[in-house]
């Protein structure tokens, strides 16, 4: 028996070519009973595990190490031999890279040591200490100076710490083009000298191990692997947990909550929502969900009482009436006929998936406070991984083989709209793009080899995962940022480990609306409160809506919105939510349907009456999941958690699957008395559309920040272009559009007055102030500067010119430089003292700005003072 025992996969960064899956399939392919993993880390652990699991054959993990040992780095493989050795290695892995690092913390007999250095000096008069791993599996510990060689082949195995030779080759690839992959890989991180370093490594066969390896070695390799027992279905996180009761304290919270909105709001059927917040808590607490919506629920509490601005709810969770009596979302589902199921359902597996939009500049303080709360030990921010893509494949590896111009060359050949994967030497018809192909042909097949490896860890940009245990006896760790601890798990693996994930997103239009908002508000009224307040059927909003006045608002703002707008002419939310949903590819070529049955009627003498009151809402059209879902329930009596299920089978197009949910949906029709024409019809027109429905929960959250957004430049313009034209640096085409809008609106736009602008736009009594940052070589440093000078002005408005431009040398008060004066004077700073000069306002902030507002203009061009000229 032979099993390859020192492998890499595409998780050693730049080094393997071969995916955990692909090492499984090779191990299979040659009827290996077991194949074993040995990266620098444990980021291929989880994927490897389950693609073992699934292929029926022993995975076997390790961790490469390097460790200092009689003044020389020794290479060690560290392989767990039981859950418990591999939760040693996940520790390991959290401190491998640390100096001086030391095994002995790590070696309980859990794990088994194996030297992969060729050459090493010993001092064998002194125990070697590395042995204690083995703790008594062997009789005694022998080492042997001896490397073990075979043609085309070195053997890497020279310190032995087993009573026997263990045999064991590193693997990195299997075939020809993986070799040429290998070294690819190699030189885009070394440099091409140590290229020659490297050598030919394949994954070896059964027959080739036995030609190479004794029987004795291949006995002992057999006796490691079967008494290596690893099995990560055993450390599964337990169901996240805050108190020993917390299915109670939930109940208790929504109670309280429920008691107090039906007193606020007399007129509401409260039977009715006693009953659905009865239905939720039972399922929520049947599922062992309580403790997740307590943290959930706490770190949204934690933001409202900090004055961090929490958006209105995304995602299915808007259908949880225990979310909005939470306050995690802003929509009541009940009013709103949402479907609680639709966002956790006994007949789905999985954890529920709460995402928060917090605004982006107070984002951090939220996990900052999700760190101190739990404990450093119990959070984790999750790991992603970028990877290569076709410009960055072809452009590395043309790199590599030398042929910059060569990538250069296919890059500008290739169409926009395809990929690497998706071409085809023979099959490409462009003669041009052939030529090319075939001239670098071996860059293009490498290239498209790697296009999806891995290249480097990063850090997901929202996701947190929490638990009430410590996190690394579960899954591996990393240190990342702030010193806070990053999973070596990626989020498409975390449910599999029943981890909750929490996405904390940072979004911007949170931070314009919380900064307009404060701008604006009476001091006695928090942000949230302001917000509450705003009413949702403003007629002078809609209007704006209807007449395209979307810049800067929430999903608003493209041309195809702002079309779809103008033809559905909103008048509430539940229309601004239809916008959302039906803007979108396969969708959209329902637009014109939905338009003529909304403004001309539509026929319903085709649409049976008890499934009319679920498509009368949209004239007739299938827009969201929830009507499927409906609809299901209508016709063939299913409860909500089956018909959901079956809106989810649907719209997979499976063909099998559609047919199995087919026969049970027309028996459930045909029992609940609707003919098979009926049944035959109203299924055929769910299945046309189920895969294309959006999530009216997420399209009503989304819609109520849209019209946040768009009550704000309605009623507070000024507030609200003036903000995102402070922070859409760059960005000169929406500058322009929001500097036309200033001037439609009656703003006249000034030059950056030294009595009267700041650093950035500002507006006074309808006047728009360029600010100071936006002259060319006027930096923070000199704008905060300016705006000193300012403050003496205002004491001191008698000041003449001469003597503010003092003020601005003073080293006590400006400390400019004449440079900087003659800047501040082309851009008319000085222009509030009645000082003239033959200058061009539009052309000296084309000439003096980064940020090109205008029209390039001759410098020799007479001056012209009309804004309008340039494009205003």
């Amino acid at each position: 028996m032979f099993v390859n025992l020192h492998t890499n996969s595409y998780y050693n960064f730049l080094n393997s070519t071969l995916s955990p899956q692909k090492l499984v399939d090779l191990a299979v392919q040659d009827q290996q009973v077991a194949v074993c993993l040995t990266d620098p880390n444990l980021f291929g652990a989880t994927e490897f595990f389950l693609a073992c699991q699934k292929a029926h054959i022993k995975p076997l993990i390790g961790l490469s190490v390097t460790v200092r040992h009689y003044e020389q780095n020794v290479n060690l493989l560290v392989i767990a031999q039981t859950n418990r050795g591999y939760q040693n290695l996940m520790c390991l892995a959290l401190v491998k890279d640390q100096p001086d690092l030391q095994l002995e913390p790590f070696l309980d007999g859990n794990v088994v040591i194996i030297c992969t250095q060729t050459e090493l000096r010993l001092n064998t008069a002194n125990p070697v200490y590395l042995a204690h791993g083995l703790s008594g599996r062997y009789p005694k510990i022998a080492v042997t100076q001896k490397p073990v060689k075979c043609q085309n082949t070195n053997k890497d195995l020279t310190l032995l710490l087993t009573l026997k030779q263990i045999s064991q080759i590193n693997s990195e690839h299997f075939q020809p083009l993986e070799w040429k992959l290998s070294r690819s890989l190699n030189e885009i991180q070394l440099d091409p000298p140590l290229l020659q370093q490297l050598r030919h490594q394949p994954f070896l066969s059964q027959k080739a191990a036995q030609q190479i390896f004794s029987e004795e070695e291949l006995g002992n390799l057999q006796k490691l692997v079967e008494q290596s027992q690893w099995d990560l279905t055993k450390l599964k996180a337990s169901s996240l947990q805050v108190s020993h009761n917390d299915a109670q304290m939930l109940s208790e919270q929504c109670q309280l909550a429920l008691t107090e909105f039906l007193k606020l709001n007399p007129q509401l059927n409260k039977q009715l929502y006693e009953e659905r917040l009865a239905k939720e808590l039972e399922i929520i607490n049947s599922l062992h969900f309580a403790g997740y919506f307590l943290v959930v629920s706490d770190l949204v509490q934690f933001a409202h009482n900090n004055d961090i601005l929490i958006g209105p709810g995304r995602g299915s969770a808007v259908g949880s009436l225990v979310a909005f009596l939470l306050k995690i979302t802003q929509i009541d589902p009940v009013a709103n006929n949402l479907i609680f199921e639709r966002f956790i359902s006994r007949h789905r597996q999985g954890l529920p998936d709460i995402d928060i939009d917090i605004m982006e500049t107070k984002r951090d303080l939220v996990i900052d406070y999700v760190m101190q709360k739990y404990g450093r030990e119990q959070c984790a921010q999750i790991v992603t991984f970028q990877k290569f893509k076709t410009r960055s494949a072809l452009r590395d590896v043309g790199k590599v083989f030398k042929h910059i111009e060569g990538a250069e060359d296919l890059l500008g050949k290739l169409p926009k709209d395809k990929s690497l994967l998706e071409l085809d030497v023979n099959g490409v018809t462009d003669p041009v793009l052939q030529l090319s192909l075939k001239s670098f042909r071996l860059l293009w097949e490498v290239a498209r080899e790697i296009i999806n490896f891995p290249r480097q860890p990063s850090i997901h940009a929202s996701g947190v995962v929490i638990v009430t245990e410590p996190l690394i006896t579960t899954i591996p760790l990393m240190v990342g940022n702030n010193n806070n601890y990053v999973t070596q798990v990626s989020m498409d693996w975390l449910e599999w480990y029943n981890l909750n994930k929490f996405d904390l997103l940072g979004l911007i239009n949170l931070t314009m609306i919380h900064e307009v908002v404060q701008a604006v508000k009476p001091k006695e009224v928090s942000v949230q409160q302001f917000l509450q307040q705003i009413p949702l059927d403003d007629e002078a909003t809609f209007t704006n809506l209807t007449n395209q006045a979307t810049l800067g608002v929430f999903q608003l703002e493209s041309f195809g919105m702002k079309k779809v707008l103008k033809q559905i002419k909103p008048h509430n939310l539940h229309d601004l939510a239809i916008v959302l949903a039906l803007y979108r590819p396969g969708p959209q070529d329902n637009i014109n349907t939905f338009i003529a049955n909304r403004n001309l009627g539509f026929d319903t003498s085709d649409i049976d009456p008890r499934i009319l009151p679920i498509l009368k809402e949209t004239y007739g059209v299938l827009i969201f999941q929830e009507q499927v879902i409906n609809i299901a329930k209508t016709v063939a009596n299913y409860s909500l958690e089956t018909a959901d299920s079956f809106r989810r089978a649907i719209s997979k197009k499976n063909l099998q699957v559609i047919q199995d949910n087919m026969r049970s949906f027309y028996e459930g029709a045909l029992a609940n008395n609707f003919s098979l024409k009926a049944a035959t019809t109203i299924f055929n027109y769910i299945q046309r559309f189920a895969g294309y429905g959006f999530n009216l929960s997420h399209a009503l959250g989304y819609a109520l920040l849209s019209y946040w957004t768009a009550w704000l430049k309605t009623h507070y313009f000024e507030q609200f272009n003036l903000w995102w034209l402070n922070h859409e640096q760059g960005k000169k085409e929406k500058q322009k559009q929001l500097l036309n809008e200033f001037i439609s609106s009656g703003y006249e736009i000034c030059p950056p007055l030294i009595n009267k602008a700041k650093s950035d736009f500002s507006v006074q009594d309808k006047k728009l102030y360029l600010g100071f940052k936006l002259i060319n070589g006027i930096g923070d440093k000199q704008a905060h500067a300016l705006e000193h000078v300012q403050e003496v002005l205002k004491q001191n408005p008698n000041l003449s010119l001469i003597a503010t431009v003092n003020l601005c040398l003073s080293k006590t008060v400006g400390g400019l430089e004449l440079k900087d004066i003659t800047l501040l004077q082309q851009a008319g700073c000085f222009n509030c003292f009645n000082y003239t000069v033959d200058f061009n306002l539009a052309k000296s902030f084309w000439v003096q700005s980064n940020h090109e507002l205008f029209p390039k203009i001759p410098l020799d061009q007479p001056p012209v003072i009309n804004w309008k000229s340039f494009g205003f």
